[in-house]
């Protein structure tokens, strides 16, 4: 019988003990920490005064482009009933008269039959009485002519009428601006004289007009007819 004091069990009990305690794991490095998060959050503070709302204008921009060529004097005669006004006479000075005195909307006027005649210097305002007065006597020489309807020149005119009020404009201004030409007809563009006057050239200049919103950066422009 081996005793617990024996030399022999105390060897055993070593022996089984290291067995225990023996593994094949390998030893490793503690990885290193991550890096600490980016503080790339910036805070700012400022302040931004803007204009007092009752100063700031919002310019209209009416362009009429009128026909007054023979044809016109069949289709719109003067109205005796009427100081011998025009139907497009009394249309336009209708429109004048129910804006005057609005804070930033400006009239121009164009005629054409064979020939274009801008009635007015570009856009005029419609502020004053004296306004009102030369737009409205603009609006009474709307009255039919001997000649043809030459679109494709009155619709240039328009064009240009509009880059040259635009080009006159700071940038803050063009920002706010809207414009509207309105194009009065009873008939067809004549002389059609390829490649002048012909549909095909008359709807290049209208387009030419109406991508001038975006080049130009304004709010709106519209053509109406």
């Amino acid at each position: 019988m081996y005793g617990e004091g024996d030399p022999l069990m105390r060897g055993f009990a070593l022996l089984a003990l290291g067995f225990m305690a023996c593994t094949n794991v390998p030893l490793e490095r503690l990885p290193k920490p991550p890096p600490p998060p980016v503080d790339n959050l910036i805070s700012i503070k400022g302040r931004f005064c803007t204009e007092k709302p009752e100063t700031v204008e919002f310019p209209v921009k009416i362009l009429f482009v009128v026909d007054v060529s023979d044809s016109m004097s069949v289709t719109d005669p003067p109205d005796p009933a009427d100081n011998n006004l025009t139907a497009r006479s009394r249309a336009v000075i209708d429109v004048i008269n129910t804006l005057a005195g609005v804070p930033g909307v400006e009239i121009g006027i164009i005629a054409f039959d064979s020939n274009v005649n801008p009635l007015t210097r570009g856009f005029q305002p419609n502020l004053t009485a004296a306004d009102v007065a030369s737009l409205v006597g603009s609006a009474q020489n709307l009255n039919s002519n001997q000649g043809q309807t030459n679109y494709q020149d009155a619709l240039n005119l328009a064009f240009q009428t509009i880059v040259t009020d635009v080009q006159a404009a700071d940038d803050l201004t063009r920002g706010r601006s809207k414009y509207s030409v309105i194009f009065v007809s009873d008939g067809r563009p004549e002389p059609v004289d390829p490649p002048d006057n012909t549909n095909e050239s008359i709807l290049k200049v209208v387009e030419s007009i109406r991508k001038l919103e975006r080049e130009r950066r304004l709010v709106e422009l519209r053509v109406h007819t």
